[in-house]
C-alpha cells in the first residue's frame, strides 16, 4: 500500500483525453495539495459510448456494462490500497498508481516491478508454502511466517513515522542510521530486538538481490548488532532446582502436568512449540535404542533425540496432557511460586501499558516461561555433553551462538578434559573388544583342540 494521508481525502474518477473510435481510458486520481495523476489502464473504448457526465460507460451493451463493472472494482481496489499515513511525494504516488493498476489486471506480479520493501515482504508470506530452503526442503514454519509478518508491520510502522514508502532502493548508510535511531530511541526496543530486525531486513535484501530487484549497494554493509553481553539476561533453573520441583508434593493435577512438561523439556532442550506437540507417536525404536523423533517448527530441521532414564521415567508414568504454550507459562509461574522459587534474579517483564520488556530484579518464578526448558538444557549439560550434540539439540548452526544463548565463554581447560574423558572411554571399549576377541579365540582354540 502507497504510504499516504490520502484515504479519506482521495478521489477516484475516470476520463477520455481524445474523441476517436479507440480511445484510452484514464484514471485519475485526485490526492489533494496539486496532486493529480492520470495513468492510462491499459483499456480503450468508442467515444461515442462515453457517459461523460457520470464518467463511465453507456449501458448499451453486455460488454460495456461488464467494462462498467471492471472500472468500478479497480476503482475499489486503489481506494483501499491507499494507506492512511503521512505524506508521501507525487512520483511515488505515480509509481505506485501505475504498478496497483498493473497488479490488478495481471499483468505483472508484484515483485516483478515493485522495489517496495513491504511488497517483497508480502510476496514472501504469499508463496510461504512452496519457497525452498537451504535445506532442500520445502515451506516456510507456521512460525517463520509469523516472524515475517510482524517484520512486515514493524517497516510499515517506520513507513509511517517518515511518510514515505521504504524501497530497497535508499537502504543507504543515512537510512540505516535514521532506522536504528528509530528502534532504539523512537520505540525503545531492547538491542536484541532491534539487532533482529535490522539482520531480518538484511535477510530479506539477500533473497531479493537475485531476483533482479534494484537494491543500493549498501544494503548489505548495514551494521548488525547485539545485545551486549554484559547487559543481556539469561534465566534457567539448575539440576538442584529441577530436582527440588521434582520432589515437591502437589495435588493439583493442571501443576503436576506442567511439572512434568518442564522436566521433560529440561531434558530434551526443545522450544516450548515443539516441546508441547511431542506425543507417542514422536517415539519410535530402531536397533533396540529408542527415539524421539520431531521437525523442529522453526527451523524445519528433523532431529532424533535418545530416550535417556530421566526421559524413559517420564514417559513410563504417562506422558503430560496437551496444552497450549500460553497456559504453559502461566502454569509454570505459578508452579515455581508454589514451591518457593523466589530467590531474586534479574530478567526482564513485560510491562502490560507499554508493551515493552523492562529489566530489572524481580523474584524468579515471575520470569520463568517456556524458553527455561531449553536454555536449561544447554547450560546444564554444558561441558557434561559434547558441545556439537548439544548444538544438534538445540540447533545452533555456530558454536559461538551456543555459547552466547548460554552466557558463558569457551573454557579451552575443559573442553580439553572432556575430550581426555572422552579419550578414555574409547581406551577402554577398545580394550574391551580385544579382550572379549582374545576369550573368543581361546574358546574356539579349546574346542578344536577337544
Amino acid at each position: 500500500m502507497v504510504c499516504s494521508n490520502v484515504q479519506n481525502m482521495a478521489t477516484i474518477n475516470y476520463k477520455l483525453r481524445s474523441k476517436s473510435e479507440n480511445t484510452p481510458i484514464y484514471l485519475v486520481l485526485s490526492a489533494g495539495r496539486g496532486k493529480v495523476i492520470f495513468k492510462k489502464i491499459g483499456k480503450e473504448i468508442s467515444f461515442k459510448d462515453w457517459n461523460t457526465k457520470n464518467g463511465l460507460p453507456k449501458q448499451n451493451t453486455p460488454h460495456l456494462k461488464n467494462l462498467t463493472k471492471e472500472l468500478r472494482a479497480l476503482k475499489t481496489y486503489v481506494i483501499n490500497n491507499l494507506d492512511n499515513s503521512k505524506e508521501t511525494t507525487k512520483e511515488d504516488l505515480s509509481e505506485w498508481l501505475e504498478l496497483s493498476i498493473n497488479i490488478y489486471f495481471k499483468r505483472v506480479k508484484t515483485t516483478e516491478i515493485s522495489n517496495l520493501v513491504t511488497d517483497y515482504i508480502q510476496n514472501v508470506i504469499d508463496t510461504a508454502d512452496t519457497k525452498v530452503l537451504s535445506n532442500g526442503k520445502i515451506g516456510l514454519s507456521q512460525n517463520r511466517v509469523k516472524g515475517y509478518k510482524t517484520f512486515k508491520g514493524t517497516i510499515e510502522k517506520y513507513e509511517a513515522f517518515t511518510g514515505k514508502k521504504l524501497k530497497f532502493k535508499n537502504l543507504d548508510a543515512n537510512f540505516s542510521d535514521a532506522f536504528r535511531n528509530w528502534l532504539l530511541k523512537e520505540n525503545d526496543y531492547s538491542k536484541g530486538y532491534a539487532g533482529k530486525i535490522i539482520d531480518n531486513l538484511k535477510a530479506i535484501c539477500k533473497d531479493a538481490k537475485p531476483k533482479g530487484v534494484e537494491m543500493h549497494s549498501y544494503a548489505f554493509d548495514i551494521p548488525i548488532f547485539t545485545e551486549p553481553k554484559a547487559e543481556r539476561v539469561i534465566v534457567t533453573l539448575s539440576f538442584e532446582e529441577l530436582r527440588l520441583i521434582e520432589n515437591f508434593e502437589l495435588k493439583n493435577e493442571s501443576l503436576i502436568n506442567v511439572r512434568k512438561w518442564l522436566l521433560f523439556g529440561c531434558e530434551i532442550g526443545q522450544r516450548g512449540g515443539d516441546l508441547l506437540n511431542i506425543t507417542e507417536d514422536n517415539f519410535n525404536v530402531r536397533n533396540g535404542i529408542e527415539y524421539i523423533d520431531l521437525t523442529q517448527q522453526k527451523t524445519g530441521k528433523e532431529i532424533s533425540i535418545a530416550v535417556r532414564s530421566e526421559v524413559k521415567a517420564i514417559k513410563e508414568s504417562g506422558l503430560p496432557y496437551k496444552i497450549s504454550i500460553q497456559k504453559f507459562n502461566n502454569y509454570l509461574k505459578m508452579l515455581c511460586k508454589d514451591i518457593g522459587l523466589n530467590k531474586l534474579t534479574k530478567g526482564s517483564l513485560l510491562d502490560s501499558d507499554t508493551k515493552r520488556k523492562i529489566k530489572g530484579t524481580y523474584p524468579k518464578y515471575k520470569l520463568i516461561t517456556s524458553h527455561v526448558c531449553r536454555r536449561s538444557f544447554a547450560t546444564n549439560y554444558y561441558l557434561h555433553i559434547p558441545t556439537p550434540i548439544l548444538m544438534y539439540c538445540t540447533a545452533h548452526s555456530k558454536e559461538a551462538l551456543f555459547l552466547s544463548y548460554i552466557g558463558v565463554k569457551e573454557d579451552k581447560d575443559e573442553n580439553a578434559k572432556l575430550m581426555l574423558e572422552y579419550a578414555e572411554l574409547m581406551e577402554q571399549k577398545k580394550k574391551s573388544k580385544v579382550s572379549l576377541s582374545e576369550k573368543t579365540n581361546l574358546k574356539v582354540l579349546k574346542v578344536s583342540n577337544q
